[in-house]
């Protein structure tokens, strides 16, 4: 498993020497838990650029840039789909008459967090 020092990189050295020991073994318990380590390390990383993609929509929105105001909330609602992100993606791409990318967000997913459907 090659791979293991490249998407592991930063935990320490002994531990992914063990890991790729207990591979070779036949065993990849040591492989798996670095990878879920690694999976919760990067997990925090995604939901700061979506939060910092979020924030750039509402400074878009502010300033009445519809098309740039969807992109960004867009990016923050596919990476992390919150009901507040899928709900801000779809308003400024429905104003900008971007209604390919407005029907997606206005799934049986998306209804599901407010009674109503825009």
């Amino acid at each position: 498993m090659a791979r293991l020092g490249d998407i592991a990189e930063g935990l320490p050295q002994s531990r992914l020497d063990a890991a790729r020991k207990a591979l070779a073994e036949g065993d990849d318990s040591k492989a798996d838990a670095n990878f879920a380590e690694v999976e919760a390390m990067e997990a925090t990383a995604v939901l700061r650029v979506a939060e910092a993609a979020f924030e750039r929509g509402t400074l878009a929105e502010a300033d009445v840039r519809w098309a740039d105001a969807a992109g960004h909330f867009a990016k923050a609602a596919r990476l992390a789909p919150t009901c507040v992100h899928l709900f801000s993606a779809r308003e400024p791409a429905w104003l900008s008459g971007d209604f390919h990318r407005c029907a997606p967000l206005g799934s049986h997913r998306t209804t599901q967090c407010r009674p109503w459907v825009w």
